[in-house]
């Protein structure tokens, strides 16, 4: 996990197969994250938007790699609270 920015964070899956199981990882981050709050004396709302690349189907290199993240993140962002896009999904979008 690498923090890149104020509120961005990037963090590295190794020994994912399935580009399901990195999805499936990455649900429970979130759903994890939006539980935080439980028990607090305060209320706290945790809301996480998610971009995903791969290595080496979206980029064979680390900064393009993150470029495709990033550019998916804000699309995530668009979508709503506690979303999840694929850099592939957006190979469309500027």
């Amino acid at each position: 996990v690498a923090r890149v920015g104020g509120d961005e964070f990037c963090l590295l899956l190794t020994g994912i197969r399935e580009r399901t199981d990195a999805i499936a990882h990455m649900k429970q981050i979130i759903e994890g994250l939006a539980a935080l709050h439980s028990g607090l004396s305060c209320d706290l709302q945790i809301q996480v938007s998610v971009g995903l690349a791969f290595y080496p189907q979206d980029a064979a290199d680390p900064p393009n790699l993150l470029n495709r993240a990033d550019k998916a993140m804000y699309q995530a962002k668009r979508s709503g609270k506690n979303c999840l896009r694929l850099s592939d999904e957006i190979a469309n979008f500027a």
